[in-house]
């Protein structure tokens, strides 16, 4: 075997994990996740706020009840006492919505029981503020969210809604004039000058 076909071998035995690149690129700078952070949720956090990375792991019992799963999220931030939910999608999935209601209620749960809330004034469930980015395109993803509805014991209707990005229709000056910088190495134009 010729170094050339064992080197495409390892090519192709290898898979590109962009939400883990996207994840490392946020990690370089608090000053540019806050700044991102504040762009994509509309928000005015100081740039010298600190930023928690929180565990990106959810447990819960599996549906037999024999054992415990573990869900993974792509990135849960903390910052000035707000969570922050990023998802990073490469292509369209039409049950993301309801894996991102169920990310949120897990968290929900699981921050209740991990700072033992006294439930005396009731229990409230607090969903992170979340956000999916798209990062390859397809015409079926919706405008500008992600919709549900949720219908309650008492035929209440709640509609879930999650804020979209669909990065594709991003260009290198737009992502630096949103303050998006960690998500320009994803930029690969070749109409652009990188030098």
């Amino acid at each position: 075997m010729s170094n050339r076909s064992s080197t495409e071998e390892k090519k192709k035995k290898v898979p590109l994990k962009m939400d883990e690149i996207i994840k490392m690129m946020f990690q370089l700078s608090d000053k540019l996740t806050i700044r991102m952070i504040n762009y994509l949720f509309d928000k005015n956090i100081p740039l010298d706020a600190e930023v928690k990375y929180e565990s990106t792991e959810i447990h819960r019992f599996t549906q037999e009840g024999t054992g415990i799963e573990v869900i993974r999220t792509d990135m849960i931030l903390s910052i000035n006492g707000e969570r922050f939910h990023l998802e990073f999608q490469t292509l369209n999935d039409e049950t993301m919505v309801i894996r991102l209601f169920e990310y949120g209620f897990m968290l929900s749960i699981n921050e209740i029981k991990s700072k033992l809330i006294h439930i005396k004034e009731g229990i409230k469930l607090n969903f992170p503020k979340q956000f999916v980015i798209f990062v390859e395109q397809d015409d079926a993803i919706p405008e500008n969210e992600l919709t549900m509805k949720v219908v309650l014991w008492n035929n209440e209707e709640v509609e879930y809604k999650v804020p979209l990005m669909k990065y594709w229709k991003e260009t290198v000056a737009s992502l630096v004039e949103k303050d998006l910088v960690p998500l320009l190495p994803l930029q690969l134009s070749p109409e652009y000058d990188y030098h």
